[in-house]
């Protein structure tokens, strides 16, 4: 499977005098985003203006990552939206909540909540506080959907599978990209996902099937690995998470040529050696019930088939 450097960005404000970060913040947004005009929010004299920033590029025209901001006004006004910039940036409301206007519409951006920004149209937005996963794509990844059009300041469904796979796959991928390349193939996932949320059609052509099913195994190893210490962790409850049936969610990872069991297992032992490798001090049975083992024995087995060593043999 091949794979594509990702180019990385973090960019904060904490060591940005307050009088250069409006147009500091500005020259990144342009940069990496969009452009637009960045300012202090109104009313808020109080409050600097400051921005966390990871992004990563993983193919051509496309950027994900995570924004944590505050104190701040973006706007990119009808000079702006001149520049030839007609690309498409979606924001998925993590923490806080931010108010938008595109077209017309006025909005906000709040935990679960997924909208679409279309760089061809003004567009004005208010960050008082607030936490979001972004991803910007290229224009031609939609097509000739008629969606796309009518985009800009469109709230997505957050009840909808599509919505929730593409902010799960956006997110896992985040975190990839901080750590290693990313697979060519998850960028065109992503893409098709996203094309998949905006027009609402039926998964329909192979291709967003492969894209569905792919997000549906990233979306479901994330809960596993939230959820991995809870002893009575079932599939039934893992794909329900993501919204599909208990078996779907088998079918998903037998495409993916993955076992439910064997990764769950894989994810607690791995779990368990880190904690003995940072200094863990306790008792092993201990270790094995924090994990999600209910049996010691059976831990000890596995953790020697997966490590060549028992957990007290590796602690020393």
């Amino acid at each position: 499977m091949a794979s594509r450097p990702a180019t990385l960005l973090h960019f904060s404000t904490d060591a940005v005098e307050a009088r250069l970060r409006p147009q500091l913040v500005g020259d990144v947004m342009a940069r990496e985003l969009a452009g637009g005009a960045v300012e202090r929010l109104d009313g808020q004299a109080e409050m600097q203006l400051w921005c966390d920033w990871k992004l990563a590029a993983i193919g051509p025209g496309m950027v994900i990552g995570t924004a944590v901001q505050g104190g701040m006004v973006a706007a990119r006004g009808h000079d702006l939206v001149r520049d030839g910039d007609d690309d498409v940036s979606i924001f998925f409301g993590r923490a806080g909540r931010a108010r938008y206007e595109q077209n017309d519409r006025r909005g906000f951006l709040g935990p679960g909540d997924a909208v679409v920004i279309a760089h061809g149209r003004p567009v004005t937005s208010w960050w008082p506080d607030n936490e979001a996963a972004v991803l910007r794509l290229p224009r031609a990844v939609f097509g000739n959907s008629r969606a796309i059009d009518k985009a800009g300041g469109v709230k997505l469904d957050a009840r909808s599978g599509a919505t929730a796979l593409l902010s799960a796959y956006v997110e896992a991928t985040s975190r990839i990209a901080r750590a290693q390349p990313v697979p060519e193939v998850a960028a065109r996932h992503i893409a098709e996902l996203a094309a998949f949320a905006l027009d609402g059609t039926a998964v329909g052509t192979p291709a967003r099937g492969a894209a569905v099913q792919a997000a549906r195994v990233t979306a479901m190893r994330e809960v596993i690995a939230r959820l991995y210490a809870d002893p009575m962790l079932t599939m039934a409850r893992v794909a329900a998470a993501v919204g599909i049936s208990e078996r779907a969610g088998y079918a998903a990872f037998a495409g993916a040529q993955l076992s439910f069991g064997d990764l769950l297992t894989g994810v607690r032992l791995d779990r368990a050696r880190e904690a003995l490798a940072a200094g863990y001090a306790g008792k092993i049975v201990d270790l094995a019930m924090r994990v999600g083992f209910s049996d010691l024995s059976h831990f000890n087995r596995r953790f020697r088939a997966r490590f060549g060593a028992t957990p007290r043999e590796l602690r020393g």
